[in-house]
């Protein structure tokens, strides 16, 4: 599924409590996400530790090849 998911005005790359972010952990847990393109690191959040976890760990497990676009 091609579909564009972006996080509302308001909400912190600090948290990953973001509805848009984790509707998108829902769709990968769900093996509904086969890539993740994102413009750069710090739209998928600003907590270094979280997005290693992610990138190495969670995206490993659920099969989900990231991308970040630097422009």
């Amino acid at each position: 599924m091609d579909r564009p998911c972006k996080a509302g005005p308001g909400y912190s790359g600090l948290l990953f409590t973001r509805p848009a972010f984790m509707e998108i952990m829902e769709l990968a847990e769900q093996g509904l996400v086969a890539n993740l393109v994102v413009k750069d690191h710090s739209r998928l959040g600003r907590n270094r530790l979280v997005v290693g976890q992610l990138l190495e760990e969670d995206f490993v497990r659920l099969n989900v090849r990231y991308i970040a676009i630097y422009g």
